[in-house]
């Protein structure tokens, strides 16, 4: 403490049950990191794709790519990736939202009833024309 040397007893220390230390044996080599890294993108894609987007979110997903950017040698993965949290300091809002959500389908029902009104007014007689014919009438007397 204080650039001295301090002797230390861990024996009276308080009992620590509720720890869990963590050894440096290595990482292994980026390669290996990047499939690792692989693999767990390719699991939440298919979570994504199924449906499970209560399991894996924007963040989840924003976070593998930044993981993937750094583990390539880039420094700064905003350049390559928006963060799905980023607010703009001025009006709180985010910078990036999601985008909005489809419109609903329209109605059966409603398509239905639409093509049965069309079909409708296409079988209506439609007036009768009076045909001018081009051949000369016979004079009566």
């Amino acid at each position: 403490m204080r650039n001295a040397w301090v002797t230390v007893d861990p024996r009276n220390w308080k009992t620590r049950d509720d720890m869990t230390i963590n050894v440096g044996l290595g990482t292994g080599g980026k390669a290996q990191q990047f499939a690792q890294l692989m693999a767990l993108a390719n699991v939440q894609k298919e979570l994504f794709g199924g449906g499970k987007v209560n399991m894996v979110g924007d963040r989840e997903l924003y976070n593998t790519a930044v993981e993937l950017t750094r583990i390539m040698g880039h420094k700064n993965p905003d350049r390559f990736f928006n963060d799905p949290s980023a607010v703009n300091p001025q009006t709180g809002q985010l910078l990036n939202p999601p985008p909005a959500p489809p419109a609903p389908p329209p109605d059966p029902t409603v398509l239905a009833l639409q093509a049965q009104a069309q079909r409708s007014s296409s079988r209506r007689p439609r007036p009768m024309r009076s045909i001018k014919s081009s051949r000369p009438r016979p004079i009566l007397n």
